[in-house]
């Protein structure tokens, strides 16, 4: 188990996520380097599943899973 996207910022900022009527996800109060290193990975595990011809239809914050932390946090979806 891990924590999604949507619920560390919660947890960081102890408030609702909003997101845009296109589902983009408010992150302006994330740490910029952070924010980077949560996207890199994502990206990345989209393209090995591309590679692999599978789609993922469903890409949200909640869906974007945080496991670990610090330094050795990782990105999966």
């Amino acid at each position: 188990g891990g924590r999604s996207l949507e619920e560390e910022i919660r947890r960081l900022h102890g408030r609702e996520v909003t997101t845009r009527g296109n589902g983009a996800l408010d992150i302006q109060e994330l740490e910029l380097l952070r924010c980077l290193k949560i996207i890199r990975g994502a990206l990345q595990v989209l393209r090995a599943f591309h590679e692999t011809k599978y789609l993922h239809l469903d890409i949200s914050p909640d869906n974007i899973l945080l496991i670990g932390s610090g330094d050795r946090e990782r990105v999966t979806l």
